[in-house]
């Protein structure tokens, strides 16, 4: 469509001086190079010499620019209808995915004589084979890297996992599992009050984008108190289980010292 705006534009411009030209062809045309291929054509149609030579090859030329001047007039007229025809919208009837999660588009259907709104989900749009893999790889690789959270790495946990139910570029839904939800739960809590040695349990990860899967499990290694708690920590602990053990008690007894620690 720039092609025939720009010569529908510059077709006028080339039409005048091509009129520029034929009115003052004769004041030049010694000079044309097409003289010279003119006039020796015509002497080979037919013997000419002098004034009839000269006279019959402007002729000959000026037909030339009258015919081209009605190609040029044919053009402009025909890419000026071009111009006049309605452009349709490329971007009518478009709808943009979502980058996640689902949306709706309200649309009104008519079949001449009635109308009905509709309203049409639109789902984000599906991975293919590769895209998916190459998703599933580096939410991996992040998730090895964040679900830690607070602890050094997963052989020495004291603290809660992070495990997001999406992935960090949110194109990957991720299910978690554990193989002892007392200890570590599904969302990633981390228990280990009643440890006496440290527990391995393995947290699966279920990667989807709702038709493919792929999954990864990680050995976690969660520490218990003894090995980790200060005096302080200890004390904590076992006020928290005197008050469990006394809550039919309407009085709660506090000691003055638990192991060394001074309440």
């Amino acid at each position: 469509m720039k092609l025939v705006t720009t010569f529908v534009i510059l077709l006028p411009v080339i039409a005048g001086l091509a009129i520029l030209s034929r009115k003052h062809f004769s004041k030049y045309k010694g000079e044309l190079w097409l003289m010279p291929q003119v006039t020796g054509r015509l002497q080979k149609m037919e013997v000419l010499h002098g004034r009839s030579l000269e006279d019959a090859a402007r002729q000959y030329i000026e037909r030339l620019y009258r015919s081209f001047l009605i190609l040029l007039a044919v053009l402009w007229f025909a890419a000026l209808g071009i111009l006049m025809i309605p452009a349709s919208d490329p971007a009518a009837g478009s709808v943009k995915r979502p980058e996640s999660g689902k949306s709706e588009v309200e649309l009104q259907l008519m079949d001449g004589e009635n109308t009905e709104t509709f309203r049409l989900t639109v789902s984000p749009r599906e991975m293919t084979e590769e895209e998916f893999q190459e998703a599933a790889e580096k939410a991996i690789l992040g998730l090895r890297q964040t679900m830690k959270g607070e602890n050094a790495d997963l052989q020495h946990v004291t603290r809660n996992l992070i495990l997001p139910s999406r992935d960090p570029g949110g194109k990957l839904d991720i299910k978690w599992t554990t193989d002892n939800p007392v200890i570590i739960s599904r969302n990633g809590t981390v228990r280990r009050e009643d440890l006496e040695n440290e527990a391995h349990v393995t947290v699966k990860a279920v990667l989807t984008d709702g038709k493919r899967e792929t999954e990864m499990e990680e050995d976690v290694t969660v520490l218990p108190f003894s090995a980790t708690e200060s005096t302080i920590d200890k004390a904590i602990r076992e006020l928290k289980q005197l008050e469990e053990k006394n809550r039919k008690e309407d009085t709660l007894l506090l000691p003055d010292e638990v192991d060394s620690v001074t309440i």
